[in-house]
């Protein structure tokens, strides 16, 4: 995943992350910085609950009319879950 952020986090430092995909819902997973840029922070998903993970795979769903992408990026993902 990635955030733009000016915010510097040293490489491999974990981080609990709140997404807010709208207003009123939001979910959050477990992360570590791997990619530090100048615009941004590139992070590796390292754990979520189940129903971060149903919010996120929405959240993605929303945003891209390609079916079965969604659904080979979901079978990567599910051993994240906890």
């Amino acid at each position: 995943m990635y955030v733009k952020t000016d915010h510097s986090i040293p490489l491999g430092h974990p981080l609990d992350v709140t997404v807010y995909p709208t207003s009123k819902t939001s979910f959050t997973l477990q992360a570590s910085a791997v990619r530090q840029e100048d615009a941004g922070l590139g992070m590796q998903i390292l754990g979520m609950d189940v129903l971060s993970f149903v919010f996120l795979r929405n959240t993605v769903t929303q945003q891209c009319n390609d079916h079965d992408k969604v659904m080979r990026e979901t079978f990567k993902v599910i051993r994240y879950i906890h």
